[in-house]
């Protein structure tokens, strides 16, 4: 799938602030599925990945799992810090701000920086790609196809562990 098209749609009809907090939500509930999609099945009542004290329940302790476990390169982990930083900043505010704010500005110039997929594909709308809302735009579109379509390869899950011999042996039972 591609996201570009919904997320235009999204960054269309809406201000800087929520455009920003809905594509990087939907970057953390791709790498939510994605951890999901490698674990072993969870069991009734877990809360590793969902619920107010999930250790994977953030979208940065997600981004450093995807990261930690092999999921996502080192590079791909800091420009999806940069989008939760970026997030953070319009959230956390009552300021008036927008993608021309000096702290988001930079963060989504580094964010362009890294991935420079507006650089590398003609196709993109130039006045898009000029623009600072833009560019985190084409960034956050192309990241949560990256994601996309890693889900939607055949994931290997991790396998659950066999039973510990000392666990199988009944020589300590009385």
């Amino acid at each position: 799938m591609t996201w570009f098209a919904p997320l235009l749609r999204e960054f269309q009809t809406t201000s800087h602030r929520s455009f920003a907090i809905v594509a990087a939500s939907m970057l953390d509930e791709l790498l939510r599925k994605l951890i999901s999609a490698h674990l072993v099945p969870p069991s009734a009542g877990e809360t590793l990945l969902d619920g107010p004290h999930a250790p994977l329940g953030s979208f940065s302790s997600r981004i450093d799992a995807a990261y930690r476990l092999g999921f996502i390169s080192s590079r791909l982990a800091r420009d999806l810090h940069l989008v939760r930083k970026i997030r953070n900043e319009f959230a956390h505010t009552f300021e008036d701000i927008g993608f021309d704010t000096a702290a988001i500005e930079q963060r989504v110039k580094e964010l362009a920086e890294s991935n420079k997929i507006s650089q590398r594909n003609p196709s993109i709308d130039p006045s898009l790609a000029s623009s600072t809302a833009g560019q985190f735009l084409i960034g956050t579109s192309w990241i949560a196809s990256f994601l996309t379509a890693y889900l939607e390869d055949d994931v290997e899950p991790f396998r659950e562990a066999e039973i510990e011999w000392g666990y199988t042996t009944t020589i300590f039972e009385r």
